[in-house]
Protein backbone atom coordinates (compact mmCIF):
# COMPACT_ATOMS: atom_id res chain seq x y z
CA UNK A 1 0.00 0.00 0.00
CA UNK A 2 2.67 2.65 0.83
CA UNK A 3 4.43 1.94 -3.27
CA UNK A 4 0.86 2.75 -4.18
CA UNK A 5 1.35 6.14 -2.20
CA UNK A 6 4.49 6.80 -3.22
CA UNK A 7 3.70 6.24 -6.95
CA UNK A 8 0.61 8.05 -6.79
CA UNK A 9 2.24 10.99 -5.06
CA UNK A 10 4.85 10.77 -8.07
CA UNK A 11 2.91 10.77 -10.86
CA UNK A 12 0.57 13.25 -9.89
CA UNK A 13 2.92 16.06 -10.51
CA UNK A 14 2.16 14.90 -14.44
CA UNK A 15 -0.99 14.27 -14.25
CA UNK A 16 -3.55 15.02 -17.70
CA UNK A 17 -5.52 17.87 -17.05
CA UNK A 18 -9.56 17.72 -17.17
CA UNK A 19 -11.68 20.96 -15.93
CA UNK A 20 -10.45 22.12 -13.09
CA UNK A 21 -9.14 25.33 -13.21
CA UNK A 22 -5.91 25.90 -12.16
CA UNK A 23 -2.88 28.59 -12.49
CA UNK A 24 -2.05 28.96 -15.99
CA UNK A 25 1.23 28.29 -15.46
CA UNK A 26 0.63 24.95 -14.27
CA UNK A 27 -0.45 24.40 -17.93
CA UNK A 28 2.92 22.86 -19.29
CA UNK A 29 3.12 20.29 -16.25
CA UNK A 30 -0.72 18.69 -16.77
CA UNK A 31 0.06 19.03 -20.66
CA UNK A 32 3.59 16.90 -19.92
CA UNK A 33 1.74 14.43 -18.30
CA UNK A 34 -1.01 13.86 -20.79
CA UNK A 35 1.63 13.69 -23.68
CA UNK A 36 3.30 10.54 -21.94
CA UNK A 37 -0.17 8.99 -21.05
CA UNK A 38 -0.64 8.73 -24.85
CA UNK A 39 2.83 7.21 -25.57
CA UNK A 40 2.78 3.24 -26.31
CA UNK A 41 5.74 3.38 -24.36
CA UNK A 42 7.93 4.80 -21.67
CA UNK A 43 10.59 4.07 -18.78
CA UNK A 44 11.50 6.05 -15.64
CA UNK A 45 13.75 4.97 -12.92
CA UNK A 46 12.16 7.12 -9.75
CA UNK A 47 14.57 7.55 -6.48
CA UNK A 48 11.68 7.53 -4.11
CA UNK A 49 13.24 9.00 0.02
CA UNK A 50 15.37 5.85 -0.10
CA UNK A 51 13.69 3.23 -2.49
CA UNK A 52 14.30 2.91 -6.08
CA UNK A 53 11.43 1.79 -8.25
CA UNK A 54 12.04 1.08 -12.25
CA UNK A 55 8.56 1.36 -14.64
CA UNK A 56 7.81 0.61 -17.89
CA UNK A 57 4.82 0.62 -20.37
CA UNK A 58 4.97 -1.46 -23.44
CA UNK A 59 1.83 -1.34 -25.58
CA UNK A 60 -0.30 -0.66 -23.24
CA UNK A 61 0.97 -3.20 -20.31
CA UNK A 62 2.77 -1.95 -17.59
CA UNK A 63 5.92 -3.31 -15.82
CA UNK A 64 7.74 -2.82 -12.78
CA UNK A 65 11.49 -3.83 -11.54
CA UNK A 66 10.90 -4.32 -7.46
CA UNK A 67 14.06 -6.03 -5.09
CA UNK A 68 15.67 -6.47 -9.12
CA UNK A 69 13.64 -8.35 -10.64
CA UNK A 70 10.61 -7.16 -13.67
CA UNK A 71 7.31 -7.99 -13.44
CA UNK A 72 4.08 -6.95 -14.95
CA UNK A 73 2.58 -4.09 -12.48
CA UNK A 74 -0.53 -4.62 -10.79
CA UNK A 75 -1.01 -0.56 -10.78
CA UNK A 76 -2.28 0.73 -14.55
CA UNK A 77 -0.39 4.05 -14.15
CA UNK A 78 -2.88 5.50 -16.69
CA UNK A 79 -5.74 4.54 -14.32
CA UNK A 80 -3.81 6.05 -11.25
CA UNK A 81 -3.21 9.54 -13.26
CA UNK A 82 -7.11 9.71 -13.83
CA UNK A 83 -8.21 8.87 -10.08
CA UNK A 84 -5.47 11.59 -9.39
CA UNK A 85 -6.87 14.28 -11.83
CA UNK A 86 -10.27 13.41 -10.04
CA UNK A 87 -8.70 14.66 -6.66
CA UNK A 88 -7.49 17.84 -7.89
CA UNK A 89 -10.21 18.65 -10.16
CA UNK A 90 -12.34 18.24 -6.74
CA UNK A 91 -9.77 19.91 -4.63
CA UNK A 92 -8.84 17.20 -2.66
CA UNK A 93 -5.13 17.55 -3.52
CA UNK A 94 -3.98 20.93 -5.03
CA UNK A 95 -1.31 21.73 -7.80
CA UNK A 96 0.06 25.30 -6.61
CA UNK A 97 2.71 27.79 -7.04
CA UNK A 98 3.74 26.82 -10.51
CA UNK A 99 6.78 28.81 -11.80
CA UNK A 100 9.01 28.43 -15.35
CA UNK A 101 12.55 28.64 -14.12
CA UNK A 102 14.00 28.61 -17.88
CA UNK A 103 15.50 26.67 -20.05
CA UNK A 104 18.26 23.19 -19.35
CA UNK A 105 19.30 20.24 -21.59
CA UNK A 106 18.52 17.02 -19.79
CA UNK A 107 20.39 14.38 -22.01
CA UNK A 108 20.76 16.78 -24.77
CA UNK A 109 17.20 17.37 -25.53
CA UNK A 110 16.46 21.29 -24.78
CA UNK A 111 13.59 21.50 -21.89
CA UNK A 112 11.98 23.82 -20.16
CA UNK A 113 12.02 23.96 -16.31
CA UNK A 114 8.79 24.62 -14.42
CA UNK A 115 8.40 23.96 -10.61
CA UNK A 116 5.47 23.83 -8.35
CA UNK A 117 4.00 22.77 -5.28
CA UNK A 118 1.55 19.75 -4.29
CA UNK A 119 -0.66 19.69 -1.13
CA UNK A 120 -1.57 16.11 -0.58
CA UNK A 121 -4.43 15.17 2.49
CA UNK A 122 -2.26 13.48 5.24
CA UNK A 123 1.26 14.75 4.07
CA UNK A 124 2.95 17.41 3.74
CA UNK A 125 3.24 19.41 1.16
CA UNK A 126 6.46 19.11 -1.09
CA UNK A 127 7.54 21.10 -3.64
CA UNK A 128 9.23 20.10 -7.52
CA UNK A 129 10.88 20.69 -10.70
CA UNK A 130 9.66 19.13 -14.41
CA UNK A 131 11.81 18.91 -17.25
CA UNK A 132 9.56 19.15 -20.17
CA UNK A 133 10.81 18.95 -23.53
CA UNK A 134 10.43 21.59 -25.71
CA UNK A 135 9.92 20.17 -29.01
CA UNK A 136 7.65 17.41 -27.93
CA UNK A 137 6.16 18.29 -24.47
CA UNK A 138 7.17 15.17 -22.23
CA UNK A 139 8.49 14.99 -19.27
CA UNK A 140 12.48 13.95 -19.13
CA UNK A 141 13.18 14.42 -15.52
CA UNK A 142 11.26 15.53 -12.10
CA UNK A 143 13.24 16.71 -9.11
CA UNK A 144 11.52 16.91 -5.51
CA UNK A 145 11.69 16.92 -1.87
CA UNK A 146 11.44 13.15 -2.04
CA UNK A 147 11.16 12.29 -5.79
CA UNK A 148 14.23 11.96 -8.55
CA UNK A 149 13.17 11.30 -11.72
CA UNK A 150 14.34 10.34 -15.08
CA UNK A 151 11.84 9.25 -18.04
CA UNK A 152 13.30 7.59 -21.36
CA UNK A 153 11.35 7.31 -24.24
CA UNK A 154 13.66 5.48 -27.10
CA UNK A 155 15.68 2.67 -26.72
CA UNK A 156 14.38 -0.11 -24.11
CA UNK A 157 12.25 -2.85 -24.96
CA UNK A 158 10.26 -5.00 -22.86
CA UNK A 159 11.83 -6.61 -19.35
CA UNK A 160 12.37 -10.60 -19.39
CA UNK A 161 10.48 -11.72 -16.63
Amino acid sequence: MKLYRITTAAFLLIATPHSFALDSACAPILAAGEARTKLAAWHSIANLSNMQMESMKINGQFFQKLHGKWMKSRINFDENEKTMIQQVTNGTIKLTECKSLGADVVDGIPVNVVSSKIEMPGAPASTSKLYIGKQDGLPYKQIGDTVNVVYKYKGFSAPQL
